[in-house]
C-alpha cells in the first residue's frame, strides 16, 4: 500500500519498472507523486502499454495504484493511461470517459482496467430472471425519471443506449435484450432523493442528480450492477391505486394550492398548454373511484381479434434516418412518457451535447430498432408491454371522460413513421369522404360547407340535416374488421398494427391495470386513420344506397343532407350495420335538422323515437350551423365567457411573468380562433366584445395589479406584434376583421370538393359581407384575389395579418 512517510513524500506504486529513482536504496519517495509519475512512467505509449497490461495482471499493484490516485485525488484512464482530478473527464474520439464516486470497489479508481481475480463476467443475465415477469414487475411500478437528461451525463447514456439497440437488432428474436431496452430508461434516469437538507439545496440537488445518473449508467453494463439497480426500483415505496384516490378528491382540487405549485412548474419547463389545464382544474378527471368506474366502461373486455387469413401484399415499410429523427423532433415540447418511462426529450438530449459525438451511431441503430418493429421482428410476447399505456382522463364538457392513452416513446415514434409513410395514399382513398386524416383545415371546410349549402337551400322543407354521433367509438371500434381493412388497404405497416392491436394491452391506473382488447387507443398517433379505415366501408355503403346532396365525416363526426327520406335510409343503414364494426348509434346525440319543413319529416316512424330535433341550429365540430343569429352568437358568447372565466384563474398564479406568458401563449385570441374563424364577423360582435373586455382586465391585472395608468393607449400598444414594441397580445376585434376571410379561402377548394353534388353559390351572402367588413377595416390593401378561388393566396391568414398591422 501506499502511504506518506511522514515528511510529505510518498513512495512511488511503479518503483519496479522505468528505473524508478523511487527504486533506488534510500530513496524517500517524491513529494508531487502524480507529476512524477506522468513524466517518468506515462510520458511514452510503450510505457503506458506496459503498466497497462501489469496493473491488469498484479494484484497488489493495482490496489497500490488506486492508494496513490485516491491520495491524489485523481483517477486513472485504463484505455489511453491518463491521470484526470474526479471532475474532469477522459474525452475520446468516439466517446467520454469519466470517473463515478462510489462505484464498485472491484473497479476502484482505474476506469477500464478490471481488478485482477475478478472475472470478466458475461452480460447474460441469466440468473436475473430478465425475462416477462420482470418487466411486469418494473411496469407495475410508478414512473420516476427525469424530464432532461444532465449535460454531463448525455454522452454516458448515448453511450448505453446505442449499446441497447445495437444488441437488440443484433437478437431481434432476444425477449432479453428488448427487455433490457424497455427497462433502461427506468434504471438510469430516475429522479434523485436528497437524503438530507444539505442535499436538497438545488445546486446540491443537481451535483446529486448527475452522480446518480452516472453511477447508474456506469453500473448497467455489469450483472452484479444490473441487479443492483434492478433490485433499487423495487426498493422504493409503492403507490396502490388508494393513494391516487387520495391524491384526486374534489376538496384537493377546491383548494387549488397544489394545482399552482403544479403550474409554476410546467410553466418554467415551458409546458404552457399543460400549465393552463393544471391551472383550470377542468383538464383531467381526478383519479378517484368514479374516474376508475368509467374508465373499466369505456374499455369493455372482448374477445381476441380474428387475425387476417391473407399475408400483405406488400413487403413492410422501410424507412430513412432522416424520417425517424424527423418524427422524434415533430413530438410536443413536453410530451409525457409511457410505462417504460423515456421521454421524448431523453432521446433529444441524446442526439446533442457530448452525446452528439454518437449521434449517427445512436440515430442508425434507433432507426434500424425501428424498422425491425415495422416488420414484425418484435417478440409477440412482448406486445402487451409495447401497446401498453397509462390512459388519462380528459373531461368533456358533458363530465363524461375522454381517455386518451399515453403510450411509449418507442410505440409512438414507430406508429408516427408508419403514418408518415401511407398517409398521402390513405388520404386519396378516404379523401372523398372523410375529412380528418391527414387533411388541413379539415373541420373548417365541413363547416364552412354545411353552411354555405344551408344558405343556398334553406327554403327547400324537403330537405333535411343529419349529424351522427356514436357511442365511445374509438374504443368500440371492433378490432377484426380494422385487421382485415389495414392489410387490405395499406398492407406496408399491417404486421405493425397487428402487433398492436391482436391481443389486449395493458391500460395503467395507478399501479393496477384494465385490458384494452377492443377499439383503437386515443393517443395513437396511427388512431385517427384506423379508425377511419373501419368506418370508411359503412360510408360506401350509404353513397352507394342514398342519394345525397352533402356527405362529409370528420373523424366519426358525420354530417349528411339531402332528401328527409333518403337520410332516413342512411340512418337506418348505420343503426343496421354499424354494430358489426363496433359502431353504436347514440340516438340522444344524433340530431335532425332543417330550418323549413313540407311535413315529410316529422312523419311518424320516419325517424326513430329520442332523435334530437333542433330548431334554431345545430353544434357541428365546435362551431355553429344555422341561419338564426341569436343561436349563432349565443354559442360565440359562451365560449368567451368560458375564455374569461379562465384568464381569471391567473390571479392565483402571483407571478406576473408566468401569468403574461400563460396570456400570450395559451388564453389570448387563440381561445377563439376557431369560432372567429368559422362565424360570420357581424354575428360575433358580443362575443368579440366580452372578450376583449376580460382579456384587458388580464393584462391590466399583470401591468399595474389592476391600478390606473394603463388606459386605451397602453391597451392598443400593448396588443401589437412583440416586433412593433407591443406584448404581442392579439385582440379578438383586430383578428375577427380577418379570420373568417383567411379561412373561406383557404379551404375554398376543399368546400367545392364537399359540395361536388350540389354545386352552391361561391359568394354567398356570409361571405360577401365579411369581404366589405374587411375591405372597410384595411381600404389600402387590394382584396380582388380573395373574389376568385383560384386567385385567393394559400396562406390568407398570414398576408391579413401582416397588412393589419403594417
Amino acid at each position: 500500500m501506499v502511504g506518506s512517510n511522514g515528511s510529505g513524500f510518498w513512495p512511488c506504486p511503479f518503483r519496479r519498472f522505468h528505473c524508478c529513482p523511487d527504486g533506488l536504496v534510500g530513496a524517500k519517495g517524491f513529494p508531487r507523486l502524480m507529476a512524477h509519475i506522468k513524466s517518468h512512467h506515462l510520458g511514452s505509449d510503450e510505457r503506458k502499454d506496459s503498466l497497462r497490461c501489469a496493473i491488469a495482471d498484479d494484484l497488489n499493484l493495482f490496489t497500490s495504484v488506486c492508494e496513490a490516485l485516491r491520495v491524489s485525488g485523481q483517477w486513472l484512464c485504463g484505455e489511453c493511461m491518463c491521470p484526470h482530478a474526479f471532475s474532469r473527464a477522459c474525452h475520446h474520439e468516439d466517446k467520454v470517459i469519466r470517473f463515478v464516486p462510489g462505484e464498485r470497489d472491484e473497479q476502484g479508481f482505474i476506469v477500464g482496467i478490471t481488478r485482477p481475480g475478478v472475472e470478466n463476467v458475461d452480460t447474460s443475465s441469466e440468473e436475473l430472471g430478465v425475462d416477462i415477469a420482470l418487466l411486469d414487475r418494473v411496469f407495475s411500478l410508478p414512473i420516476k425519471t427525469v424530464k432532461s437528461i444532465p449535460l454531463s451525463c448525455r454522452m454516458a447514456f448515448a453511450q448505453v443506449l446505442t449499446a441497447a439497440l445495437d444488441k437488440v437488432v443484433a437478437m431481434p428474436d432476444s425477449v432479453e435484450a428488448w427487455v433490457r431496452l424497455l427497462i433502461l430508461p427506468r434504471c438510469t434516469l430516475r429522479v434523485f432523493k436528497p437524503v438530507g437538507r444539505q442535499d436538497k439545496r438545488s445546486g446540491n440537488r443537481k451535483t446529486g442528480q448527475c452522480l446518480s445518473i452516472q453511477q447508474s449508467l456506469a453500473q448497467w453494463g455489469d450483472r452484479e450492477g444490473f441487479a443492483t439497480l434492478v433490485q433499487s426500483l423495487f426498493d422504493q415505496p409503492a403507490r396502490g391505486v388508494t393513494d391516487g384516490i387520495k391524491k384526486g378528491t374534489e376538496d384537493d382540487n377546491e383548494c387549488g394550492g397544489t394545482n399552482v405549485k403544479q403550474c409554476l412548474r410546467k410553466v418554467a419547463d415551458g409546458h404552457f398548454t399543460a400549465a393552463v389545464k393544471v391551472l383550470c382544474s377542468s383538464g383531467v378527471a381526478p383519479l378517484n373511484k368514479n374516474t376508475l368506474e368509467a374508465l373499466v366502461a369505456k374499455h369493455p373486455c372482448m374477445p381476441p381479434p380474428s387475425m387476417p387469413a391473407s399475408l400483405p401484399s406488400e413487403p413492410p415499410l422501410v424507412v430513412e434516418s432522416d424520417c425517424v429523427l424527423g418524427c422524434i423532433k415533430s413530438f410536443p415540447k413536453g410530451t409525457s412518457c409511457g410505462r417504460d418511462g423515456l421521454r421524448v426529450q431523453h432521446l433529444l438530449d441524446a442526439f446533442c451535447g457530448e452525446g452528439s459525438v454518437i449521434a449517427d451511431s445512436l440515430l442508425r441503430a434507433t432507426s434500424a430498432m425501428v424498422n425491425l418493429c415495422l416488420g414484425g421482428r418484435c417478440p409477440r410476447s412482448l406486445a402487451e408491454f409495447v401497446a401498453s399505456a397509462p390512459p388519462t382522463p380528459l373531461l368533456k364538457p358533458d363530465n363524461g371522460i375522454r381517455p386518451i392513452a399515453v403510450g411509449s416513446i418507442w410505440r409512438r415514434v414507430i406508429s408516427k413513421v408508419a403514418m408518415k409513410g401511407v398517409w398521402k395514399e390513405m388520404a386519396k382513398y378516404l379523401g372523398d369522404f372523410q375529412f380528418g386524416v391527414g387533411i388541413p383545415c379539415g373541420a373548417e371546410a365541413v363547416l364552412h360547407s354545411a353552411n354555405r349549402f344551408l344558405n343556398e337551400y334553406h327554403q327547400d322543407g324537403s330537405l333535411a340535416m343529419l349529424t351522427v354521433d356514436f357511442s365511445n367509438a374509438f374504443n368500440l371500434v371492433d378490432r377484426t374488421a380494422l385487421l382485415y381493412e389495414v392489410r387490405k388497404r395499406c398492407p406496408s405497416i399491417s404486421t405493425w398494427v397487428d402487433f398492436l392491436y391482436g391481443q389486449p394491452a395493458r391500460l395503467y391506473v395507478g399501479d393496477e391495470y384494465i385490458w384494452s382488447s377492443t377499439g383503437v387507443q386515443q393517443g395513437d398517433p396511427l388512431g385517427p386513420l384506423l379508425f377511419a379505415l373501419v368506418l370508411h366501408p359503412l360510408v360506401h355503403r350509404i353513397r352507394d344506397r342514398c342519394k345525397l346532396l352533402f356527405h362529409a365525416w370528420y373523424l366519426d363526426d358525420g354530417t349528411l343532407i339531402g332528401d328527409a327520406t333518403q337520410v332516413a335510409n342512411a340512418l337506418d343503414i348505420i343503426r343496421a350495420e354499424g354494430p358489426s364494426l363496433g359502431l353504436q348509434l347514440n340516438i340522444k346525440k344524433t340530431e335532425v335538422f332543417w330550418p323549413t319543413c313540407n311535413g315529410v319529416k316529422v312523419q311518424e316512424g320516419l325517424f326513430p323515437q329520442g332523435i334530437g330535433r333542433p330548431m334554431l341550429g345545430v353544434k357541428l365540430l365546435g362551431g355553429a350551423v344555422s341561419r338564426d343569429a341569436e343561436f349563432i352568437s349565443g354559442m360565440a358568447l359562451k365560449r368567451a365567457n368560458c375564455a374569461v372565466e379562465l384568464m381569471r384563474c391567473l390571479k392565483r398564479l402571483r407571478d406576473p411573468q408566468s401569468e403574461l406568458l400563460l396570456l400570450r401563449s395559451c388564453m389570448s385570441v387563440a381561445k377563439l380562433l376557431f369560432g372567429l374563424r368559422t362565424c360570420q364577423p357581424s354575428l360575433v360582435r358580443g362575443a368579440v366584445s366580452v372578450f376583449d373586455e376580460g382579456l384587458r382586465g388580464a393584462l391590466e391585472d399583470i401591468v399595474v395589479c389592476g391600478g390606473a395608468f394603463f388606459g386605451d393607449l397602453q391597451w392598443r400598444l400593448a396588443s401589437l406584434p412583440t416586433r412593433f414594441g407591443g406584448l404581442g397580445i392579439c385582440t379578438a376585434e383586430d383578428a375577427s376583421s380577418y379570420a373568417f376571410v383567411a379561412s373561406r379561402a383557404q379551404s375554398w377548394g376543399l368546400q367545392d370538393h364537399i359540395l361536388r353534388e350540389c354545386g352552391g353559390d361561391v359568394l354567398d351572402s356570409d361571405y360577401k359581407s365579411a369581404l366589405d367588413l374587411l375591405h372597410s377595416s384595411l381600404p389600402d390593401l387590394d382584396i380582388g384575389g380573395f373574389y376568385i378561388k383560384d386567385t385567393a393566396p394559400p396562406k390568407s391568414q398570414k398576408i391579413l395579418a401582416n397588412a393589419l398591422y403594417g
